[in-house]
């Protein structure tokens, strides 16, 4: 006898769960899902026209016009057993916020039973503080020409402007101390000339072989009063030579004249900066840079309230506190700013 294969077994029937219904507190509703719910009360009153076409469309008519009506769309979708509802409604506000209920689209799932409401709607509704409109945004520079058409001949201006004004510096201390050359490694250079090579390579922010071009350019234009650039290797003792020091504080002193009768606050805080730029704090701090000279400094800086403009700066190492610079960096300015008070943080 033929052997006979076994008939198949019929396939189980998947449960599909209903979706049950979505609660809402009263107090936490939106202005759209308020709208919608007392425009289903409206309906259960008489006084909103619903017209149900099937069990997926409900046409709302609108209660502001009478020859508007909006078409709500109910699809059901079946996702591995589980029911998905999904409402649409071709009214404006469906349209603008795709994500959102709109109220048409609330007052749908409460007639159908699909949203519960547990408390009380109040009667009215808080009104929210709005923020008010921002000013005008400023378009127009000084001279009446653009902000951007402005600022972009100033940056074309910047590599012409610091050079100037760095030398305008120079020069002012130059007139203070006539007698303040040196003669320094079979060269006649000022101490002066040297701090002014030394704020163009941090003002223009190009690193010592970069800035070896820099200068040679500014020696030809005849605005550097050098024989010829400093080597990168020169640029690095000019930087850790002490007597510098002092002239940098005086130049400090006088571009701050200007602001002198103006600033009564100042702001103490101190930051860290990079020495000769050859270390970053956070490598030097997780011990990642093992070079002999990768450290940095702490900058202690007062800084005026009103004017942003620097009045005295100090620097040390990482290791020392910043409250020890505070009666210092206060010291050195009772002469330049009548200073009244003095902002810092806990440190």
């Amino acid at each position: 006898m033929p052997k006979q294969t076994p008939s198949p077994k019929p396939p189980k029937a998947s449960k599909i769960s209903k979706p049950s219904p979505q609660s809402f507190k009263a107090s936490d509703l939106s202005d759209r899902e308020v709208d919608g719910q007392r425009l289903f009360d409206a309906s259960r009153r008489g006084k909103a026209r619903i017209v149900p076409l099937d069990d997926q469309q409900t046409i709302y008519w609108s209660s502001r016009t009478s020859d508007t009506a909006y078409t709500v769309t109910r699809k059901i979708t079946n996702r591995r057993g589980t029911l998905i509802v999904a409402y649409t409604c071709s009214c404006p506000d469906a349209k603008k916020y795709l994500r959102r209920d709109c109220e048409h689209q609330f007052a749908e799932k409460l007639r159908r039973g699909e949203a519960v409401i547990t408390g009380r709607v109040p009667a009215s509704r808080p009104v929210k503080d709005k923020a008010g409109r921002r000013p005008a945004r400023k378009r127009l520079a000084e001279d009446g020409r653009s902000i951007k058409s402005a600022q972009r001949d100033a940056r074309k201006e910047m590599p012409n402007e610091i050079p100037r004004l760095v030398l305008s510096l120079k020069h002012a201390y130059d007139l203070r101390h006539p007698n303040a050359m040196a003669l320094r490694h079979g060269k006649l250079t000022a101490d002066s000339l040297r701090v002014a090579a030394l704020l163009l390579k941090v003002a223009e922010g190009k690193s010592a072989d970069a800035m070896v071009s820099r200068y040679q350019q500014l020696i030809e234009d005849g605005r550097l009063p050098l024989r010829r650039a400093p080597h990168q290797n020169t640029l690095g003792e000019w930087m850790n030579d002490d007597s510098l020091t002092p002239v940098l504080e005086e130049m400090l002193s006088i571009s701050a004249e200007p602001f002198r009768l103006r600033e009564i606050g100042a702001i103490i805080d101190s930051s860290k900066v990079s020495q000769l730029r050859v270390a970053h704090a956070r490598l030097v701090d997780y011990g990642t840079d093992k070079r002999p000279n990768a450290e940095w400094m702490k900058a202690h800086a007062l800084i005026g309230v009103e004017t942003m403009v620097v009045m005295a700066v100090m620097f040390s190492s990482k290791k020392v506190h910043d409250s020890k610079f505070l009666k210092k960096l206060v010291e050195k300015i009772p002469k330049a700013f009548a200073l009244r008070f003095l902002l810092g943080d806990r440190a």
